[in-house]
């Protein structure tokens, strides 16, 4: 059989392996859509791509915190090019094909990593299945900005090595590309992973006399166009980052989170602690630490066993001394505030301090161990007895010890539920050592013996995920995501745009997909003065009561609708119970602002943050004819200036803002004036006044105001994300970077053979050979940024 058509069977059986848990997805009988898939990702990924396909700016919108700035908050994936498909085909079975295209994606790439470094068919493919259908993937499928960052992670180490060994525009494109996809992911804790990963693979496998400078010049440089490539997305992050509530998070709220001992061993004995579902005798409550889904795990008794082999085998491989020292540094940040590493990490180490949830980064070791087990395949298959020991006396460790560090930890399952989860890692750990007693004499029986034992319990471990048993069905996805399917609108009051809020984290993705506007939503980016006037929580809801007790938050954010849980009655009395009730069994209020959505006011006032957030609570105030600026802030004096007489100042005669980032108004200012308009004012938005910039101030904490002459005034506004220009220019330049990269050589080589032929060239030719998915990123990218602008 030809090298190339055994490569193709070996990787096909991979991918049919990892796609066997997921049948159901394959011909449409489940979806995936769960947790924060439906409730965020996938309604986000759907109105960007559908933006972005109707030559719409993706980088506002109106659903969460009265507008917010969607290219701020990064988990929109402004920039990631398989996202569009979400606008091609309906989002149910745009997300089953998406799903599937990462799991094949992942899987591949580590099937190509294996490969290459170790030339072992069987390692590649036990590479493939360990990683495909790893914990820290199959859990967080919940999670799809994750998944995608976490099925381009074995590919930036394929684009590595080959980095590592050469130049030229091939080796610089294999290792740019994924490493954009991941910053395009808009995870940038998997990117700040995927940065610590590349650092120290290079730093142990070339950190030694005799390697020279070339190998750290190319990975410096390839790194710095890539993050470049991916500015026009992570600047506007960063500098959205810095102002939110992100920045005060403290040690102990980062490493919350933390995986105990107990929760390190579900990578062998996945439902030890329970968290199983649809699957018998695998079925039970989760009973460990925290989320499952974010300190569970899986690899496989077989796949670990394997990683030993090659550690002990090929200890002064720097290869393997690389994986290995991935795989400790992994656990250690996993292990956060239950290890001194964590802390370490957090004091120490740039950006770290930035990111919670540290489980996460089994993802790392998770990636590590299926390396390792392709070279631990290779070396049992080759010389099985003298392994044999190895296998057994790690194994027997595993799963003796297992369960009892597990029971100490009070999270132990009991009953038929941990018989199953203790017998199915000894079924593969016999299976791993049967195969070690005839692979001289059955090499096939032996290869097929270690594969079963690698890929049979990762997928019952996937079939019993929360994926399948959390999911919504075909059809209540279809309906949720049909803008015609009937629900609940807010209140239709007076005066311009009806926001809502919910006590509680619910209808997040329904205020997307309904295009309705809500003052409470979800991004771990939220800024600190909404938080600080609204109480909400970047999870979803509301901490405290204050959007409707007495006062004028209500009126200033033009909230006419909340859902509060029974028996919470809204203590002011301008509240109106409808009688009706959310599908959560919540109460749904009414309520008539006293302000418009735009309106104008001849006083303008220079207040402190804390003044004006006493203000808002204070039910005798006068916000309909005063606004509250802020004394501190370089746009409130202008705008303030010369105006100084209370009451109404004039007339908004029409105008509104849309729904992405612009607004047109035509008033009528009796004297100098302020017209507000209650859209959250966030950094980034501009104004003209009849064609002139004016400053855009923040009004009453939380809204815009500019400032008007008297007479008709035309204003149009429009929001920019800060950073978004700037960062377009450096994408701009690392592209031209890159194609120099490609460019000089070519023409170099062709000046030279031109000299040295007795006749010129007929032309110039100039090899393109970009991987064709960065071609279609940079395309993507590009039209994408000619609309924006």
């Amino acid at each position: 059989m030809a090298p190339r058509t055994r490569l193709l069977r070996w990787w096909a059986t991979s991918l049919a392996t990892i796609t066997l848990p997921f049948l159901g997805l394959v011909v449409g009988r489940e979806t995936a859509i769960q947790g924060d898939n439906y409730a965020v990702h996938v309604p986000i990924f759907s109105w960007v791509s559908q933006s972005i396909l109707h030559g719409r700016s993706p980088n506002w919108a109106g659903w969460y915190f009265a507008g917010h700035n969607v290219a701020g908050m990064g988990q929109g994936a402004i920039y990631y090019p398989l996202n569009l498909a979400f606008g091609l085909v309906n989002e149910v079975v745009a997300f089953r094909w998406w799903t599937l295209f990462h799991l094949w994606l992942a899987a591949s790439g580590a099937f190509v990593w294996a490969w290459r470094r170790w030339g072992s068919y069987p390692g590649a493919a036990v590479a493939a299945i360990t990683y495909g259908l790893n914990g820290q993937i199959v859990l967080h499928l919940v999670h799809a900005n994750f998944t995608i960052a976490a099925a381009w992670f074995p590919w930036l180490l394929v684009g590595l090595d080959g980095l590592l060994k050469s130049g030229g525009v091939k080796r610089w494109a294999a290792y740019i590309a994924p490493l954009t996809m991941i910053a395009f992911a808009g995870h940038p804790q998997v990117l700040w992973g995927a940065l610590v990963t590349t650092g120290i693979v290079v730093l142990v496998e070339r950190g030694h006399r005799g390697v020279g400078l070339a190998p750290w010049a190319r990975y410096a440089g390839a790194t710095a166009v890539a993050l470049g490539i991916a500015a026009v997305h992570l600047l506007p992050q960063l500098l959205f980052s810095r102002t939110s509530e992100r920045p005060t998070l403290s040690k102990a709220q980062a490493l919350l989170q933390s995986a105990r001992l107990s929760d390190l061993l579900t990578a062998i004995f996945p439902h030890i602690e329970g968290g199983g579902q649809g699957v018998p005798g695998m079925s039970a409550d989760y009973l460990g630490n925290f989320t499952y889904h974010e300190v569970g795990n899986f690899v496989g008794i077989g796949a670990a066993l394997l990683a030993l082999v090659a550690i002990v085998s090929r200890f002064r491989d720097r290869r393997v001394v690389s994986l290995a020292v991935l795989l400790v540094v992994s656990i250690g940040l996993a292990w956060g505030k239950n290890s001194w590493f964590g802390g370490l990490v957090f004091d120490t180490v740039p950006l770290a301090d930035r990111f919670r949830i540290w489980p996460r980064y089994l993802i790392i070791g998770n990636l590590a161990i299926s390396g390792l087990a392709a070279v631990g395949t290779a070396v049992v298959l080759g010389a099985p007895r003298r392994w044999r020991s190895t296998i057994v006396s790690g194994g027997l460790a595993l799963v003796i010890l297992g369960p009892i560090v597990v029971a100490f930890g009070d999270s132990l399952v009991s009953g038929g539920a941990l018989v199953v989860a203790i017998a199915i890692p000894l079924l593969a750990f016999l299976a791993l050592v049967a195969s070690t007693h005839f692979a001289d004499s059955h090499r096939r029986a032996a290869t097929a013996t270690i594969l079963l034992a690698c890929a049979v319990p990762a997928m019952l471990f996937t079939l019993a995920a929360p994926w399948r048993s959390e999911s919504l069905s075909p059809a209540d996805a279809e309906a949720f995501f049909d803008p015609a399917t009937a629900t609940w609108e807010p209140h239709d009051a007076e005066g311009g745009i009806d926001r809502w809020a919910s006590q509680y984290a619910i209808d997040r993705g329904t205020s997307i997909v309904r295009d309705t506007d809500r003052i409470d939503g979800y991004d771990p980016l939220m800024q600190q003065h909404v938080a600080a006037l609204t109480g909400a929580g970047y999870f979803g809801g509301l901490l405290d009561d204050r959007l409707w007790s007495p006062g004028w938050r209500a009126d200033v954010l033009r909230i006419t609708t909340v859902t509060l849980s029974r028996g919470q009655d809204p203590d002011n009395s301008d509240w109106t119970d409808t009688g009706a009730r959310t599908e959560g069994g919540l109460a749904i209020w009414s309520y008539e602002p006293k302000l418009p959505e735009a309106y104008v006011v001849g006083e303008a006032v220079l207040d402190s943050f804390d003044e004006i957030d006493e203000l808002l609570g204070d039910p005798d105030a006068d916000f309909a004819e005063t606004v509250h600026l802020e004394a501190h802030m370089p746009e409130s004096a202008p705008v303030a200036d010369g105006r100084a007489t209370p009451g109404v100042a004039g007339t908004v005669d029409s105008g509104s803002m849309d729904r992405h980032g612009h607004g047109n108004f035509v008033v009528t200012a009796d004297r100098p004036a302020v017209l507000v308009v209650s859209t959250l004012w966030l950094d980034g938005w501009s104004a003209t006044v009849n064609g002139r910039d004016v400053p855009v101030a923040r009004a009453n904490g939380l809204v815009v105001a500019v400032p008007l002459e008297a007479g008709l005034n035309e204003i149009e506004f429009s929001f920019t994300p800060p950073g978004l220009e700037l960062g377009a220019a450096v994408t701009f330049a690392s592209l031209l970077v890159l194609l120099g990269i490609g460019v000089v050589p070519a023409v170099t080589k062709s000046a030279s053979q031109g000299l040295s032929s007795s006749r010129p060239p007929s032309s110039l030719s100039i090899p393109m050979t970009l991987p064709k998915i960065f071609i279609w990123t940079c395309l993507a990218a590009s039209g994408s940024m000619k609309r924006i602008f």
